[in-house]
């Protein structure tokens, strides 16, 4: 949607259209410099409107901007106001991860983080009965995961250009059941429009409460997340080699109680591929 600044009907709109973000629709905002609407931007020079509806931005993140935009966000007083404006309209959101997803955009903007937003929200009894506190989301049922495989998941969710580097992945890698249906489902996803919402939607309710938990924790990267993507994968492959290595010889033992020649053949082969692999990865220092 793209209206004029002073339109009278920009404020009903916008409302209208939060309504319609509520419904699962992605509306989005189209902001126009150098022209008053699009048919006089179009008139200029098609190119002003190709750019802005390039930037067009969801409802509420315009919505959210043009308040912290009215306050003076140095002042302690101009950070009370905008957080009260902004968390009345966040608290009108139907669904939990768009709650989170902008009360973090909040904290980022105001500085300040989710559970003080959260507490503030309770605090301005703003909060809508059917809505659960963000520092409270229930993963009483998520079975315990794997370190490594969690922060993997995360990493490749809150940096979703990884995803077409995922085709480098050997799910047999992943021991968590649950872990494994996500990261299988994100390598079915394009890189370039993927939108977490819809991802969310379509997954399991126990895949819910993991990515709901991982996706608003930003991880503290040391290197670019491609470097750490890569040392994760390193570390996902000797982890499995190294369990592998120990299943082998059992394995090997039952099938020569069977008296299984190819098998054992299989096995020995498969034990040397592995007994090298190994090696490379301890020479990178995994």
């Amino acid at each position: 949607m793209a209206f004029d600044t002073d339109s009278a009907g920009a404020k009903a709109t916008l409302n209208a259209l939060e309504l319609a973000e509520n419904d699962g629709m992605d509306a989005r905002v189209v902001r126009l410099v150098g022209a008053k609407d699009p048919d006089e931007a179009v008139k200029q020079d098609i190119k002003i409107w190709q750019d802005a509806k390039a930037k067009a931005v969801p409802v509420m993140t315009y919505r959210l901007q043009s308040i912290l935009s009215a306050h003076d966000l140095t002042s302690s007083l101009g950070k009370q106001q905008s957080a009260k404006e902004a968390l009345t309209l966040i608290a009108r959101l139907e669904s939990e991860v768009s709650r989170m997803h902008y009360l973090q955009q909040l904290g980022e903007a105001l500085k300040v983080s989710q559970d003080t937003l959260q507490v503030e929200l309770q605090r301005l009894k703003i909060i809508p009965s059917r809505a659960r506190p963000v520092a409270n989301i229930d993963t009483g049922d998520i079975p315990k995961l794997p370190a490594i495989e969690k922060e993997f998941m995360t990493l490749v969710v809150q940096n979703p250009t990884l995803i077409k580097a995922l085709s480098q992945l050997n799910l047999n890698w992943i021991s968590s059941p649950e872990i494994r249906h996500i990261l299988e489902e994100l390598m079915r996803q394009d890189a370039n429009s993927f939108q977490f919402e819809a991802f969310y939607a379509n997954v399991g309710t126990t895949e819910q409460k993991i990515l709901a938990e991982a996706v608003f924790v930003p991880l503290q990267l040391d290197f670019a997340p491609e470097v750490v993507f890569a040392k994760l994968h390193d570390r996902l492959e000797y982890g499995y080699i190294k369990d592998r290595l120990t299943a082998i010889p059992k394995d090997i033992a039952r099938a020569e109680i069977a008296d299984d020649e190819a098998t054992i053949v299989a096995l020995q082969h498969e034990q040397q591929q592995l007994t090298v692999r190994r090696e490379q990865l301890e020479l990178d220092r995994i």
